[in-house]
């Protein structure tokens, strides 16, 4: 068993100050296979004045060494925080004029037109929704789709989730793991249950764990039809391989609904007119909208509107965020 007592600091492994344990559970099993020692108010206070000695120097470096630095780090960290955990930061950020660049997560629209190929538009929409297992924040978890092609889509998702089958994700044949932890999956057992309670109808998947799959955090990947936009499910972020399917009338009618929402993170549109396609995207009001397939470019800012976040990472918006202009003048 892997036990950590350390934290990197000011360039150096130290021993933790902190004395607080934590178990790093494998969510394929359940069983404990590791512990480290959480740092506390010290070992932050250590860290933070060990980057305001750093900053001196590393200010004037050049892009050269900098890239050279990054070049020789091996593991990049993220956090995904909620929004009251992101309004909360922003709250004590503002007590010191802190900048903060907050990603908080969605409720992404995919919208699939009414001239989409189902056979292609159909296993896209649950490689989008079910991305990480469903534990994404980009992942497109409510998908539109005209009324008038219903039966067709729910067919097509019958037919394609063969392709998705659950398990260790070491297997390369797993297209879906398990929840992160027990909190994580209690937490989309319950909106599993909220969404049966409140009228949606289950197509695929519902409570429980998968046959054969009862010792991790393992949940069955659900797809929710004659889901309403009111729906708790379709309006919270549910972060687990969980997708709703909702109905629309026209484009205007699919814009209104996409837009319904308290989040605008990343949205998706699918058809195969591309300049209507276009109009579409144009219309939704998210920080970036892909077209036909879940795409990605590392220069294109990344982040939203409303409760998805403040301020854009990735290319030059991320850079400049963290950057404070000055003038020199003689």
């Amino acid at each position: 068993m892997n036990i950590i007592t350390r934290h990197y600091i000011d360039g150096a492994f130290v021993e933790s100050h902190g004395r607080e344990v934590m178990d790093i559970i494998n969510p394929t099993n359940s069983k404990v296979i590791g512990r480290v020692t959480l740092a506390d108010e010290e070992d932050t206070r250590h860290a933070i004045v060990a980057a305001k000695h750093a900053f001196a120097s590393f200010g004037r470096t050049t892009k050269e060494e900098r890239a050279k630095i990054l070049c020789r780090l091996h593991e990049v960290v993220s956090a995904r925080v909620d929004v009251g955990v992101g309004q909360a930061i922003m709250r004590d950020g503002a007590a010191t004029m802190k900048r903060v660049t907050l990603e908080l997560g969605g409720k992404s629209p995919n919208i699939l037109l009414d001239d989409a190929n189902l056979e292609k538009a159909i296993p896209t929409a649950l490689i989008i929704a079910f991305l990480n297992s469903g534990q994404a924040c980009a992942a497109g978890t409510r998908l539109l789709v005209p009324r008038k092609r219903l039966d067709a889509v729910r067919r097509a998702i019958v037919d394609a989730i063969a392709e998705f089958p659950v398990g260790d994700p070491s297997d390369p044949k797993t297209a879906v793991g398990p929840m992160m932890n027990q909190k994580q999956y209690e937490r989309v057992q319950s909106y599993i249950r909220k969404g049966i309670e409140e009228g949606a109808e289950v197509l695929i998947g519902g409570e429980g764990h998968p046959r054969g799959l009862d010792a991790g955090y393992f949940v069955k990947p659900t797809v929710f039809v004659n889901v309403t936009n009111d729906m708790t499910i379709a309006r919270e972020e549910i972060f687990g391989p969980v997708l709703c399917v909702i109905a629309y009338e026209t484009d205007e009618d699919a814009i209104r609904i996409a837009n319904d929402t308290n989040f605008g993170l990343h949205a998706f549109v699918s058809g195969t007119d591309i300049q209507r396609a276009r109009r579409v995207a144009s219309q939704v009001l998210a920080g970036r909208v892909a077209i036909n397939g879940m795409l990605d470019d590392q220069q294109a800012p990344f982040g939203g509107f409303k409760h998805s976040g403040v301020g854009r990472e990735f290319g030059t918006f991320g850079i400049e965020a963290f950057l404070e202009p000055r003038a020199i003048l003689e």
